[in-house]
């Protein structure tokens, strides 16, 4: 039998084929290029010990863009003193968002009895338990590197008396990649939080972008198959300074009793933070998990960026700060002046504004000093201040004939 062969296409066809198909590819390719990065599943640490009405605002604004919530429910401070703060579980329950109880033991007091731990952290998870809450467990330690055996051994003993199936993480400092007890830790837990905020000198910031990148990357290799998560900052702090101009303390969320003349405040820009994000979003991390965000910001928290400034680092929405002059009537007449924040960026409050018309009386509210300038009168701020993304700040009141023409930082 003689064999069959298939005819040969042209020439002119098989060369069009193969452009076709090297032509699809690198459209594919570029599209894929141009594709979005991946977005991260996103948490949030709630760091309150009150909770008030502005913070359960803020728990209900912020279930647009954030997953998870990890809640302080537990806390040994510096002297041994165990606090636990009074949470509102039926506002937890309402929310209903994936939970984390996050146990803090204070890094300045590592020498906690395992046994009272144990007893402690069981009782509280009853108790979120009994309120219809279903919370994994963190424990937030700031461990020195040379302790990091001991820990371990602590982690796996309160691990053996947990009950079984119950989750448990860790958060971690950039520094245990220095240790070789790393991995033994890393395998008492499920996963774990890697802090890339820290305050390492006075001259330092919270947040080095460069910095963050490396140490990510170097956990993930050691972390192997186990999740992590990158803990990111959305708050600034002061640093309280000794005599030779080291650190004494750290004030973030909680103001600590004076003990220097000497501070500095710390920040974040938003900006840096939302690059490493972009950038954590397209690297190849296996093992990442996600972000979590320290803190939970609520009206009146001074150093937590506005809840709007989040949302847009989060989102990779636009940054920007912009001002925006509103008035109130009142009765009577009078005119209450008010300065808002539209933008995604907190704003420096302006340095003067001009108020042209006629007005028969006027008054400055704190912050702001109010002069005659001609027919009109003119606000001088006192001090230096910011206006956060999306808040108000009322100026001072005028009563006048009409609305008078306002001019913002004028010279």
């Amino acid at each position: 039998m003689r064999p069959t062969f298939l005819p040969r296409p042209p020439l002119r066809r098989l060369i069009a084929a193969v452009a076709v198909l090297g032509a699809l590819g690198l459209a594919w390719y570029f599209v894929a290029a141009r594709r979005a990065p991946a977005p991260l599943a996103q948490d949030v640490y709630v760091w309150q010990r009150v909770w008030d009405a502005q913070l359960h605002d803020a728990l209900r604004e912020s279930r647009d863009f954030l997953a998870g919530l990890g809640v302080l429910g537990l806390q040994r401070d510096a002297r041994g003193r165990w606090v636990e703060p009074a949470v509102d579980l039926a506002a937890l329950v309402r929310d209903g968002r994936p939970l984390q109880l996050v146990v803090r033991l204070d890094g300045s007091a590592p020498d906690w009895p395992a046994a009272e731990l144990a007893q402690r952290v069981q009782a509280v998870l009853q108790r979120w338990r009994e309120a219809g809450l279903a919370p994994a467990l963190q424990l937030d330690h700031d461990c020195a590197t040379a302790r990091l055996g001991d820990y371990a051994a602590r982690v796996a003993e309160l691990r053996r008396q947990l009950p079984p199936g119950q989750g448990l993480s860790i958060t971690a400092l950039p520094d245990w990649l220095q240790s070789p007890q790393l991995e033994t830790l890393l395998a008492s837990a499920d996963a774990s939080t890697l802090q890339v905020h820290a305050v390492q000198s006075p001259t330092d910031g919270l947040f080095d972008a460069a910095l963050a990148q490396r140490w990510v990357r170097a956990w993930a290799r050691r972390a192997g198959a186990r999740p992590f998560r990158v803990a990111l900052p959305a708050y600034g702090a002061r640093l309280k300074l000794d005599a030779e101009g080291g650190v004494d303390a750290v004030e973030s969320e909680q103001p600590l009793p004076r003990r220097s003349a000497q501070s500095r405040e710390l920040k974040v820009d938003p900006r840096a933070v939302a690059g490493f994000l972009r950038w954590l979003e397209r690297a190849d991390l296996p093992g990442l998990a996600g972000v979590t965000w320290f803190r939970l910001p609520r009206a009146g928290d001074s150093r937590a960026w506005a809840l709007a400034t989040l949302r847009a680092v989060a989102r990779g929405e636009a940054l920007f700060a912009q001002l925006e002059p509103r008035w109130q009537a009142q009765a009577g007449g009078a005119l209450d002046l008010e300065l808002h924040n539209t933008g995604t960026l907190d704003a420096e409050l302006p340095a003067r504004l001009e108020l042209a018309g006629d007005c028969s009386a006027a008054d400055a509210l704190p912050g702001y000093r109010l002069e005659r300038a001609g027919a009109g009168w003119v606000l001088l701020r006192t001090a230096e201040g910011e206006l956060g993304a999306g808040r108000g700040r009322a100026l001072g009141w005028l009563r006048c004939a009409a609305r008078p023409r306002l001019r913002v930082g004028a010279d």
